[in-house]
Formats: C-alpha cells, sequence, structure tokens
C-alpha cells in the first residue's frame, strides 16, 4: 500500500500542473529573464523554460563572477513567482551559479561554444556546451542541460574525454554550486550542513517562496560544504588516456525541501510514504500559517547538537502540512521565530494510522527594544545576543544573511525595534564592538502581549585619535557570500566599526552609497576595495579602487592568468594610494607564502615571480587564529630583513553569525574619532605609517619615550623607556602581555588572574613602564592575550572546514616602534630572525 502511495504521489506531483510547451531561446533582453533576487543572466543568455521552471544558462563570452567562461547556470527561478504585499518575490531565483568541479576547485569547464541543440518543439530542450577543463586542456569536456516539459528539474550530463598523455587517478567530478541567497540544507544535517563534507542522498538550499536539491539517482555522494557553496562530487574515477566518462545529475527546484526530497528520493526510487499533520495555536485553536515543521529522523543516536532534519516544509493557509518520506521514525516539529513549539509528534512510516497528527505552537511574542548610550543616551547602532534559558530554546530568526534576524542575532542601524520571538525565557546581550561595555538582560517574553527593553551601553575604551577598521569584508557580489550591502552596512555600523573596505572576490564594491541611503555616515566611513582572486598563487585586498560599471567585475583588477607583479601594478593604476595586502598568507591552497614557498629566515622564495612589494600581511584573519604562529614567523623574518610590512587585519566575513564583521579588527591611528572626517587616503597613510593595533578584543597602546608606534627613534646611548597600556571592555578577558624585541620575547608580565569573560565582569585598563637598552637597532612590539574562549558568548566558537571547533582566544598585536640605537638615523634590520 505505501509503495503504491509513493508512486501515485510522485507521478501526480509531475502532472500536477498543466501541460506547458518546453522551450529554449536566447534572450533578446532582459525583461525574457526570470524574476531574480541574485541577478546573474543577461541579454543574450539562453533560457529554458517549461511552464514550471525558468533556467539561464550563460553564453560563452559571458564569465559570471568566478566562471572561467560562460555555459553555467545562473538563474533559477518557478515560474509561480509572485509578491506577497510589499516583500521580496516568492519563487524568485536565488541561486548564484552552477558550474562543473573538475579535480579540485576552481578548476571548472571553459567552454568555447554554448549552443541551443533542441528547442523544445519536440517535448525537450537542450543546451550543450563545448570546451576543456580550465586547469588541463588535454581534458575535453561536453555538458547537455536539458529540459523536459512538466519536470521541475534539469538534467545535466558531462562527458570528459582524456586526451592527455597520461592517466588520471581517482580524479573527482561533480558540480560546484553557489547557493546565493539560499539557505544551504542536507538530510540527517538540516541547515547545519555547512562546512561539513558528507556523503549524502541530495543536498540542497532554501529561499524565499523557492528551493532547490542536487542528487544523481545512485545517492550517496561525497559533498564538500562551505559557507553558501556546495560541492557535490558525482564520480570519482580514474581515467585512462583516450578513455572517456559521462555522469549525470539532476538540479531540482520546487516551493520548499519537502518537494525537493520527494523529488530527490523519487529519482532514487526510494520508496516514499505519505504523512500529513495541522498545526494549530494553542490560546486559539485555530490552524495558523506559515509555521516550518521539519521531519527529523530518530533512528540512532546521532551527536545531540546536530540536527537530523530530512525535510522542511511551511504550513498552507489551512495549517496543514504534508511529507513523502522513507520508511523510518520521524518526530514533526514545529519552528517559527514567533511562535513556541508546545507539541510535537513522532510517527513511525509506513503507517496504519488514519488519524492526522497534530502539532501545537504558541502565540506570538512581541520584544521592543532600544539600545543607548549611557552617557549622551543616544541612540547607538548595536547588535542584540539571544540565548534561551531555564528550558527556552535559543531562538533561530532565520538565515545568517539577514541583519533583521540571523540565527540568534538581531542588528540595528538605528538603536531600536521590534523582534518577534517565541514565547519564553531569555539572555539578551546588547554591545556594540570591541569599545564598549556589553549589557544584558534577563526576560521573559509572555504570549501576545509586547515587553519593552531598554539597553545602556558604556563605552569602555579610551581611543581618542584611533578608527576600528575591518579591511576584508564580503558582500553579496561575492559568489560565496548572500549578505546584501544594506544589510552589511548596519551589521558594520552595529559592530562599533567606523571605516570599511569592501572586499568582494573580483568586483569592486562602493558601500558609500548604501551607507548614505541608511543615514549611517555618521558611524560609518569606508571605500571600495577588491579581494584579488586568482587561481592558486594567493588572494590579496586592494583598495581604495575606483569603480567602472562599464568594466568586468566593476572595473576590477585583473585574477586570472597574471603574477604577482602584474596584480599589484594593475591596483596601483588606479586614481590615488592604494593599500595591497596579502590576506590569510599560510591558509591552504590560498595562501601567497605557502604556493611560493616563501622562506622567513632568508625571506626569500625559490620561484621568481614571488614579489615583496605589498604593503601589509594579514596576521588575523578572521576569529580563529589556526595558522598564527607561521605568521608570527612570517612577519618577524619579514621585519628582521628590513621589510617595515604593516601586521593588519581582516574578519573575511562572508555571512554575520559565525564568521562575525570586525572580529578581528585594526585600529588605525588618523588623529580623529570623527567618520565623517576620516578618509581612504588618510587610512592608507596610517597603515602604510605602522600606526596601527591588530585587535581581536584587547586595545594596547605602544609609546617609546612618548612616540607612538611606527616611530623611529634614535638614542645611542641609556635606557628607553617603554610604555604599554592595555584595555579592555567587560565581556574581553585579557591574561598576558609579552613585549617582543626583534622577533625574541624578552618580557612577559601576567596579568592577575585574568578575568571571567561575562558582561558583567570587570574591565582591564593596566600599564606599565618598561626599560629596555638594546645593544644594536631593534624593533619592539607587543602581544597581549586572553584564555580560551574568552570572548564568549558575545563571540560563538568556531568550526573549521576540518570539522575542528575552535574557542577563539582574545589577542592583540602591536606594529613595532624601531630604535636607531648607532645613531645614523636609520633602522638597520639584524637581518636574520630571533627565535623566541
Amino acid at each position: 500500500m505505501g509503495r503504491i502511495l509513493w508512486v501515485v504521489g510522485f507521478l501526480a506531483l509531475e502532472a500536477s500542473t498543466a501541460t506547458a510547451q518546453v522551450k529554449a531561446f536566447v534572450a533578446p533582453s532582459p525583461a525574457d529573464l526570470p524574476p531574480s533576487r541574485r541577478v546573474g543572466g543577461r541579454a543574450g543568455d539562453i533560457v529554458l523554460g517549461n511552464g514550471l521552471i525558468t533556467v539561464v544558462i550563460t553564453a560563452a563570452d559571458h564569465a559570471h563572477r568566478s566562471a572561467a567562461t560562460g555555459g553555467n547556470i545562473v538563474d533559477v527561478a518557478l515560474n509561480e513567482t509572485r509578491k506577497t504585499g510589499s516583500k521580496t518575490l516568492q519563487g524568485a531565483d536565488e541561486i548564484d551559479q552552477i558550474m562543473l568541479f573538475l579535480g579540485r576547485y576552481p578548476r571548472q569547464g571553459r567552454y568555447q561554444s554554448v549552443r541551443i541543440v533542441r528547442d523544445g518543439s519536440d517535448g525537450i530542450a537542450e543546451v550543450v556546451a563545448e570546451g576543456v577543463d580550465s586547469g588541463d586542456g588535454t581534458l575535453k569536456l561536453k555538458t547537455v542541460y536539458r529540459l523536459e516539459t512538466n519536470k521541475p528539474y534539469v538534467l545535466i550530463r558531462t562527458t570528459v574525454t582524456n586526451t592527455g598523455d597520461k592517466t588520471l587517478q581517482k580524479f573527482d567530478l561533480g558540480d560546484a554550486i553557489q547557493w546565493g541567497n539560499a539557505r544551504p540544507f542536507a538530510p540527517l544535517f538540516g541547515f547545519g550542513i555547512q562546512r561539513r563534507t558528507e556523503t549524502l542522498e541530495w543536498v540542497g538550499a532554501e529561499g524565499y517562496g523557492i528551493a532547490y536539491g542536487w542528487c544523481t539517482t545512485q545517492g550517496q555522494n561525497r559533498v564538500i560544504n562551505g559557507m553558501g557553496w556546495s560541492d557535490p562530487i558525482a564520480s570519482t574515477a580514474d581515467l585512462p588516456l583516450g578513455a572517456s566518462l559521462s555522469y549525470e545529475r539532476y538540479f531540482i527546484v520546487a516551493k520548499d525541501l519537502a518537494n525537493v526530497a520527494r523529488l530527490a528520493w523519487g529519482l532514487q526510487q526510494k520508496p516514499l510514504y505519505l504523512t500529513r499533520g495541522i498545526v494549530r495555536s494553542r490560546a486559539t485553536g485555530k490552524p495558523v500559517f506559515g509555521v516550518r515543521v521539519t521531519a527529523r529522523d530518530e533512528a540512532g543516536k546521532p551527536p545531540s547538537e546536530r540536527d537530523t532534519s530530512v525535510a522542511a516544509t511551511f504550513t498552507s493557509k489551512k495549517g496543514e502540512f504534508e511529507f513523502w518520506l522513507p520508511k523510518g521514525i520521524y518526530r514533526l516539529k514545529t519552528r517559527h521565530p514567533a511562535r513556541l513549539s508546545l507539541r510535537e509528534a513522532v510517527v513511525v512510516l509506513p503507517s496504519t494510522v488514519a488519524s492526522l497528527p497534530e502539532l501545537l505552537v504558541s502565540g506570538a511574542g512581541v520584544l521592543l527594544f532600544e539600545v543607548r548610550d549611557a552617557n549622551t543616551k543616544e541612540l547607538l547602532p548595536s547588535r542584540l545576543t539571544f540565548f534561551g534559558m531555564e528550558g527556552t530554546s535559543t531562538p533561530d530568526f532565520g538565515p545568517s544573511f539577514l541583519a533583521s534576524g540571523a540565527e540568534n542575532y538581531v542588528f540595528t542601524a538605528t538603536g531600536k525595534g521590534v523582534r518577534t520571538v517565541p514565547p519564553g525565557r531569555y539572555r539578551i546581550y546588547a554591545t556594540r564592538g570591541l569599545e564598549y561595555d556589553a549589557a544584558f538582560t534577563e526576560i521573559t517574553v509572555p504570549e501576545q502581549k509586547p515587553v519593552r527593553v531598554i539597553f545602556t551601553l558604556k563605552r569602555g575604551l579610551e581611543t581618542k585619535g584611533w578608527i576600528g577598521a575591518d579591511f576584508h569584508i564580503h558582500c553579496s557580489n561575492s559568489f560565496d557570500s548572500a549578505v546584501s550591502l544594506e544589510d552589511r552596512s548596519i551589521s558594520c555600523a552595529a559592530e562599533g566599526l567606523e571605516f570599511i573596505a569592501i572586499t568582494d572576490h573580483n568586483f569592486i564594491t562602493d558601500p558609500l552609497p548604501v551607507i548614505r541611503k541608511l543615514g549611517l555616515e555618521h558611524w560609518l566611513a569606508g571605500c571600495a576595495g577588491q579581494e584579488v582572486t586568482p587561481s592558486n598563487i594567493g588572494h590579496f585586498n586592494a583598495f581604495p579602487l575606483q569603480p567602472n560599471p562599464k568594466k568586468l567585475g566593476n572595473g576590477a583588477v585583473p585574477w586570472e592568468g597574471v603574477k604577482p607583479k602584474e596584480i599589484f601594478a594593475a591596483a596601483r593604476d588606479h586614481p590615488g594610494e592604494q593599500l595591497i595586502i596579502v590576506n590569510h598568507p599560510r591558509f591552504g591552497n590560498i595562501a601567497y607564502f605557502g604556493y611560493y614557498r616563501f622562506d622567513p629566515d632568508t625571506c626569500s622564495s625559490p620561484h621568481p615571480d614571488f614579489r615583496l612589494d605589498f604593503d601589509g600581511m594579514e596576521l588575523f584573519n578572521g576569529k580563529a587564529q589556526t595558522d598564527l604562529n607561521l605568521l608570527f614567523r612570517d612577519w618577524f623574518g619579514l621585519l628582521n630583513h628590513g621589510h617595515r610590512v604593516t601586521a593588519t587585519a581582516g574578519s573575511d566575513s562572508h555571512q554575520l553569525t559565525m564568521d562575525e564583521v570586525g572580529y578581528a579588527r585594526n585600529f588605525v591611528f588618523v588623529g580623529t574619532d570623527d567618520p565623517c572626517q576620516v578618509t581612504p587616503e588618510m587610512v592608507v597613510t596610517a597603515v602604510k605609517e605602522g600606526r596601527v593595533i591588530v585587535s581581536l578584543g584587547p586595545f594596547v597602546t605602544l609609546t617609546a619615550e612618548g612616540r607612538p608606534m611606527g616611530s623611529l627613534i634614535s638614542k645611542p646611548k641609556g635606557d628607553i623607556a617603554l610604555t604599554i597600556r592595555v584595555q579592555a571592555v567587560n565581556w574581553v578577558s585579557v591574561s598576558e602581555v609579552e613585549l617582543i624585541a626583534n622577533g625574541l620575547a624578552v618580557k612577559r608580565w601576567q596579568l592577575s588572574k585574568g578575568r571571567r569573560a561575562k558582561s558583567e565582569g570587570r574591565k582591564t585598563d593596566w600599564q606599565v613602564t618598561a626599560k629596555v637598552r638594546p645593544r644594536r637597532d631593534a624593533w619592539y612590539a607587543v602581544i597581549v592575550r586572553g584564555p580560551k574562549g574568552g570572548l564568549e558568548p558575545i563571540l560563538r566558537p568556531f568550526r573549521t572546514f576540518e570539522g575542528q571547533t575552535f574557542h577563539p582566544i582574545p589577542m592583540a598585536v602591536t606594529n613595532p616602534i624601531w630604535i636607531d640605537r648607532d645613531g645614523n638615523s636609520r633602522f638597520d634590520p639584524p637581518m636574520r630572525r630571533v627565535l623566541p
């Protein structure tokens, strides 16, 4: 009986819409493209449509974002796209791009031709893209995109032919999916699939009124998942000389993930069984519309922190929902940003029970909030962080790219707002970055009765003349970020940043028009930049840059097939003076120092293309400093060889939650605290002169004989007085201060017992004057550290791609002060690194 239900249900899904002719055509104008929240297509691209879905494939000469050429899917929308009031279009395209994965990203298809071979007049539309592997021209490629009448999915078939002189062994073949504005999902992991490599039956993503899925008929594919992207591997095989290999996969489009799951399992010929239910309000007894319902696999004992959801849907206007699921035991659970789940249900499939499960939810909870400066009473841009207490779950307000509610964070540009929240007991923190103490409250939010709360934040640091700056930030113009420029600007102001460089991958994004539109110029200044992202040789930030909408990447610095010398020169060809910073120099296959085998002991590389004419290196990248010892060694080596490379920080933020913007950040001395007076030129000058503190929590200053960082001090005789001051707000713990001379730790101070990393803890304000007497020219810097987890709960732990969890450690590093000991009015480097 159950299997018959599966067959009937699956066929009914595919035939549920009236037959519409499938077609393939070249779009004459943008009006012929589907509605999109993540526009990728343009006039001249190829459109496939069949009445259910519309798909856009780029023309051969249209290299969208990170693609080498055209021939890739860039837009996928439901044809039932509609508006709900003033809200965003439901069912509109949310995808950024789907392209081949060959061996290792960013290897992909480099297509010379993309053409329509079947126009749909016989019920089938096909587009063929032909070319070669971008990393190996001897691998010939042919990719077919096939759309049939009333099929809510595209069949993708790729044939790879090895015309080279050697066998490819264990070669990975699949796709690189950049989910754009859709939130990644996978069965047995739910929305917690990011930064995991797992074997999955299918992988998908949820947008606004639309959902996507990728699968093969055999299922159980290895899928590498990052932040907003997935690389599913359809086949891993040996490919001998002269041999060809073909592999097929399906890209599914539906209104929700429950239908994506049904289609994926149907294509894999899995028996499926129907379960239906209804969700009601306990307060009124009436059905509730728009409640998310997930089906969680109850088999086995998965890790307690893992979401075992296999599918998700939303209740209809009648409060009803349904799933088609494989045989098993499932817990049906509700999730809503304003309602509490009160009754769940467990179903066993196949089921002989005729009654429908009835789930109960509470009425809505409403919080009215204000965040004000403790002294001026001015409303402050800020972040609220919610934690459930006493049995109340920590809320999930939405995907990690929406400032109005990103998981358990809420960002406000105005300092006040209204937030629906499930009724219950919460601890709520209000914060504004590293210069303000945190405030918190514990509050009970009842049903259907608004609660008001006012937070007052006190500035906790003395930072006159210094601005907080983040030089490494991504928005939706990066293929791997879904954060709009509006939401990004709000989050930056809320985290207390005063200057930002937007550095999208291979695209120049100017934040200033949006900052002005939002009325944030009193709080935030910024400039356009770019993360120059070539294949393999490393990533480089360059700013300020001049946007040019008539050129590729809005005037981006060329990134493909270029050498470091050419990247640096092209960046400096922009008007004005630029900063060039080497990003994450030791991070995997995107590491400049790693690729060119930079040796800090000799300050050299065996590769003739390696260049040292950059201005800064990213000492802190994000909040998990996993390669910091190597980076200290590199930086000390550069300084000891006389290269005045400024240490900088960047959050490398792509989301609003896991990689929060402003952590880590730079404190830059520009002589003013007013963002309205700060110009990119002032920031560039200050960074090149070394007036930068790199911080993941503490604020530390270093002076020598009263002169600041970056100074050259000539004093042939006697002691030199170094004054160190360490400050930290009440949620940042500090425990150790270390003085470094020419790469050697020469003094160390332990702060008494450190401090607890809680908003009710005490602040740090510690100062010491140390006298040093170097025998030769020397540079001095200071490193401040705190205990592991000393930034929690304001900063959450960080999970790496390898599955390791890091509890961020508070740290800060000053750039050097230079001592001219022999009185020749210059710094003579020691020419070798002194091991600590």
